[in-house]
This record gives structure tokens, sequence and C-alpha cells, in this order.
């Protein structure tokens, strides 16, 4: 087990019921630029920066101490003195007696997974944007549970309030102008039962809050290699 502890490249620590930590592997030493036999009885608050450490104290340990665990993110300061995010989960070992003996952690880098979390929310606020400049909504549809995903600027396109309507074809079919409702609704349906992938465009009529509006669907449908549609990804754009 020690031989583990010590290869592995994550963060291994291991405290008493109060949080003073008595043994560090060796990838924490080296993380955290702690020369070996450094006294480890304060070393949470002086390798966590501020609200880490005041996190793990306030909430991890006391979690971790009454339901025998506790996982969530935190973060510790390198030998650099940079703050590394980190995924924490605290543990407790329980003697025979019932009451808590000593407490193990295991603290993992996710700075790479962090990077591309905030990459993904500026391309998300970037296509939002761009969605918004050309007054485009973008949905998709899941089949077969026919579970639908719309964009916030489909919702402006189409006049409806996120906060009321859920995304679904009934509520797409209620902003229809009722002379289109027949022949989009039959279209609809066709795309759905297509055997082969392919893109079409058409044009209808929606009744909005702000009145009558033109508006193009382009439709891209996903065929599996068994011929069934699994997937329908398209635009509604305002073309008024």
């Amino acid at each position: 087990l020690v031989s583990v502890l010590e290869t592995t490249s994550d963060i291994v620590s291991m405290a008493d019921p109060q949080g003073r930590v008595f043994y560090f592997n060796r990838a924490g030493y080296e993380m955290l630029g702690l020369p070996v036999g450094t006294p480890l009885d304060d070393v949470i608050r002086r390798v966590h920066p501020a609200w880490a450490a005041q996190l793990v104290h306030e909430q991890g340990i006391p979690a971790a101490v009454r339901e025998g665990r506790w996982l969530g993110e935190s973060a510790v300061l390198d030998a650099q003195g940079r703050e590394v995010p980190m995924s924490q989960l605290i543990m407790s070992h329980r003697g025979p007696d019932g009451q808590v003996d000593y407490l193990w952690t295991i603290l993992r880098d996710i700075s790479e997974r962090k990077t591309i979390e905030a990459d993904l929310e500026r391309e998300r606020a970037q296509l939002a944007d761009a969605q918004a400049v050309a007054h485009v909504g973008s949905w998709i549809i899941q089949l077969p549970e026919g579970r639908l995903i719309w964009s916030d600027e489909l919702y402006r396109v189409l006049g409806l309030d996120p906060q009321r309507v859920t995304p679904s074809k009934e509520a797409f079919m209620s902003v229809l102008h009722p002379e289109d409702l027949p022949w989009v609704r039959e279209r609809v349906e066709q795309n759905m039962q297509r055997t082969t992938s392919g893109v079409n465009r058409f044009e209808h009529r929606i009744v909005t809050p702000q009145g009558v509006r033109h508006v193009e669907e382009r439709a891209e449908v996903e065929v599996n290699a068994q011929g069934q549609v699994f997937r329908i990804v398209g635009t509604t754009m305002d073309i008024t």
C-alpha cells in the first residue's frame, strides 16, 4: 500500500480527526515544495489558499467525520506559490468502537479540466453572441426519446419565455401560423421517418407577440447504420 501511495501522481495525506496531518506521500512533498521532515501539524493552512483551507476545515473534515466522506473542489499552492485547482476526496476510517481513528484525503490536479471548461464556456458565449447578432436559433432533437434542446436565441426567435416554456414539439407547433401548421407538421414527421442522412430547408410563418414573422428552417437528419433517425440538428432563422 505504501509503495502505491508513494508512486501515484495524486497527493495523498492522512490526518487525525482534528485535521492535524501526519502523513504526506511523495507527490505531496514535491508538488507543494515541502522539504521532507517538515512538521505537518498545521500544514493544511500552509498548503491551501485561505479559501480552500477554510473549506476543508469547515466543510470537508466535518462532513467526512459525520458521513464518512466528502468530495469537492479545493486548491493547493504549488512550490512556486501558484494556486492549483484540485478535486479533493476526504474519507474517515473508524475503529471497532465506531470512533474515527484517522482521516485520509486524495487530491487530484484538475487544471487541464478547468482550462477545457473555461474554453468551452467561452465558445458557448461566442456562439450565443453570434446567434443573437444573426437572429438564428439552434435546436437538437434526440431520438428515439424525442428530447429537444433549444438555444437561448431560439426562444427569442419564437417569441417564447424560457422561464415558462420547456422545449417540446407542442411548444414549437403552438407558434406556427395556422395556415402553415398542417404542412409544417407533415414536414417534421417526414424528417423523423427518413432512412438516409441529409439536409433540407424550408420557410414558414410563425405568430409571436411582435406579430407574424417569417423564418427559415434548416435541418440535418442523422441516420444510424440500421437506417434509423437518431438525431436531427437544425437552425431557425428570422428572415422577415
